[in-house]
C-alpha cells in the first residue's frame, strides 16, 4: 500500500483549501494527518483521523507545503509531500491580498566591457531570476538568460553603445518584471 496522490484545490477560490490524501488499496484502518507549512514555519498540525481528508484556510499568496500522512498501525506509517500555490489564478478571490513585488534593476560597471546587473531588495530563497539585455533602437532582446536563483549577472558587453536591463522575477507563482534604466557602454 502506497499514497498514490494529494489533490489540493481552492474549493471557493477564497483561499480555502480542499486536501485530499489518495491512497492504493485503502483499507478500514487507516488514519489520515496534514502538516502545513509556507516558508519553513508550520501553521497547521492535524490529529489523525479516519477521514482521507482536511480543509485549510490559506490567508495570504505563496507556496504551502502539504505533508500527509496515512497511519496502517501505530508503528507503520506513509508521508508525502506536495506544494500548492496560492496566487490569482488559483484564489482569484484573494486578490486584495497580492501585493505588487517591487522591483528595482541596478546597474553597475565591474571592469572594461564588464557590467554587473542585480536587484535591490529581500527575496525568499526559491526566487527566481532572469535577465534580458537590450540595446537601443532594438525591440528584441541581444542575450536572454534562463531562470536561475541568482539575484545578480554579469554581463560582457562586446560593442559600444546605449543598452538597459529587463529584469524577470517569479517568486510565489507569480512574475514580475521591469526594465533598468539606459546606460552608456563606451
Amino acid at each position: 500500500m502506497k499514497i498514490r496522490e494529494i489533490e489540493v484545490f481552492d474549493i471557493f477560490g477564497d483561499g480555502t483549501l480542499a486536501i485530499k490524501t489518495n491512497v492504493d488499496d485503502p483499507i478500514d484502518d487507516l488514519r489520515y494527518a496534514w502538516y502545513i507549512s509556507k516558508e519553513q514555519q508550520l501553521l497547521y498540525k492535524s490529529n489523525y483521523q479516519r477521514k482521507p481528508y482536511t480543509g485549510y484556510k490559506a490567508d495570504l499568496p505563496g507556496t504551502y507545503v502539504i505533508k500527509a500522512f496515512v497511519r496502517i498501525s501505530a508503528q507503520d506509517r506513509m508521508e508525502q509531500v506536495v506544494r500548492f500555490t496560492v496566487n490569482k489564478t488559483t484564489s482569484p478571490l484573494l486578490a486584495g491580498q497580492f501585493e505588487p513585488l517591487e522591483i528595482t534593476p541596478m546597474i553597475e560597471h565591474v571592469s572594461g566591457p564588464f557590467w554587473m546587473v542585480w536587484l535591490r531588495g529581500d527575496f525568499a530563497k526559491e526566487t527566481e531570476f532572469a535577465w534580458y539585455v537590450y540595446a537601443e533602437n532594438k525591440d528584441e532582446p541581444l542575450f536572454r538568460t534562463d531562470y536561475s536563483h541568482k539575484g545578480e549577472y554579469i554581463y560582457k558587453f562586446n560593442h559600444p553603445g546605449t543598452y538597459r536591463i529587463k529584469a524577470f522575477v517569479r517568486q510565489d507563482g507569480q512574475k514580475y518584471s521591469r526594465f533598468s534604466p539606459w546606460f552608456k557602454v563606451e
